[in-house]
Parts: C-alpha cells; sequence; structure tokens
C-alpha cells in the first residue's frame, strides 16, 4: 500500500518575486552609499600632490576628516572644532576593540599647526592608524 500523496511533487519554477525584491534593494544601497560619497567630494579641498607613496584600498568604517585652508575641520560634512572633532576620535578609541583607519584630507594652503593637532588628538587616544590624503604628482 502506497501511504504517500503527490504533495509538492511538481516544480514551481525560478520565483521572480523575491529577485525583484533584492534588486530594488540593492538599488537602494548604492543610490544611498553614492550620495554620501558625493557629499564628502563637494568640500572644497585641493589635496596636495605627492611623488611618492601607494593608493591604499578604502576600508569599512574608516573615518574622513577634512581640514580646510582656513584651519576648520569637518567630520561627516559638518563642521567641527577641534574640541568635537577629539570627542568623536574618543568615542571611537573608547567604543571599538580595534583600530579604525582615520584619513586627514587636509587642503594643500592649509597650515601645518592644523594637522598636527589632529595626529597629536590620535596620539593621545591610541588610535595608531592615520593616513594622510594625497593625490598623486601629474608627469610633465
Amino acid at each position: 500500500m502506497n501511504f504517500k500523496k503527490n504533495i509538492g511533487s511538481e516544480h514551481s519554477g525560478f520565483q521572480m518575486a523575491p529577485m525583484v525584491d533584492v534588486m530594488f534593494l540593492l538599488l537602494i544601497f548604492f543610490m544611498v552609499s553614492s550620495i554620501y560619497y558625493q557629499r564628502e567630494k563637494k568640500l572644497e579641498i585641493k589635496l596636495p600632490h605627492a611623488e611618492s607613496g601607494s593608493p591604499t584600498q578604502r576600508v569599512m568604517g574608516e573615518l574622513i576628516i577634512n581640514v580646510d585652508k582656513d584651519g576648520s575641520y569637518y567630520v561627516n560634512s559638518y563642521k567641527r572644532d577641534i574640541g568635537g572633532v577629539e570627542e568623536i576620535l574618543d568615542s571611537i578609541a573608547s567604543a571599538s576593540g580595534e583600530s579604525r583607519p582615520i584619513i586627514i584630507r587636509g587642503d594643500g594652503e592649509t597650515p601645518h599647526k592644523y594637522i598636527v593637532k589632529v595626529f597629536d588628538t590620535c596620539q593621545r587616544l591610541g588610535i595608531v592608524d592615520v593616513r594622510i590624503a594625497t593625490i598623486p604628482e601629474v608627469a610633465k
């Protein structure tokens, strides 16, 4: 006697509805992330040229600190004073067990003392992965 019923024996085929949902979620993710990338680039900072150095890969969770030629600090496109930058760096240093990379994008005309303040703050808080953003020297 065969008591098994043929329930679910038909193959339902490829389901398009879940695939469309995934595609829309990916589209939304990339649209939102590109807006943040463009907003970071809108700051009027002209990076200095460097003959040496190697391009590095962007790392998830890195913090970019922009310093314009007037010595103003910008973190996530919001203007901060050095005390505000220190608070952000302190919360990063105390919250994460591992060191998050810090990238300093200083304008080519920024006085050195403003960049050094960020380095001092990172040193005092124990943040060791600090980088300076530059652009490659154009060959003439």
